[in-house]
């Protein structure tokens, strides 16, 4: 198993064992660039399920614009945007061609804000069959764009 599927796994099994989407990936790519913090994975808590269940862009996403934050991002704004603004385009542009959308409704198919989407979301086991993916290609997606 190379770096990418180990971490993947990683996620994966964080995501499956409670931890959201959002936090999953945060916390597997901040371990691996050894970036140790109290507010990982704090910080990507209300972004799960598009936006604290809004189905608006999908944890997976906004937490993967937060690892290139951590990786490309800036100290001070002085320093230049561009590397971390390109990065965080290629990165929707690849999950959104992988996937057909950036959006949690879209992707889930479910409105998580009402009982009834998330007992449908429960029932047709989303977060194994679909979500559980996200997370996985969102850390090769990540390892593909930062290695480069």
């Amino acid at each position: 198993m190379n770096a990418e599927e180990i971490l993947g796994e990683k996620a994966a099994s964080l995501f499956l064992e409670g931890y959201l989407c959002s936090e999953s990936v945060l916390l597997t790519f901040s371990e691996y660039q050894g970036i140790k913090s109290e507010l990982i994975p704090r910080i990507a808590t209300a972004f799960g399920a598009g936006f604290g269940r809004k189905g608006l862009i999908c944890g997976c996403v906004t937490a993967a614009l937060m690892v290139i934050g951590l990786e490309r991002g800036r100290d001070t704004n002085l320093q230049d945007k561009e590397k971390a603004f390109i990065l965080a385009r290629k990165f929707c542009e690849k999950f959104e061609e992988r996937f057909g959308s950036l959006f949690c409704f879209e992707l889930t198919g479910c409105d998580l804000l009402a009982e009834k989407g998330r007992k449908e979301y429960a029932e047709k086991k989303i977060k194994e069959k679909k979500c559980v993916n996200f997370v996985k290609e969102t850390i090769s997606l990540l390892m593909k764009l930062i290695e480069t």
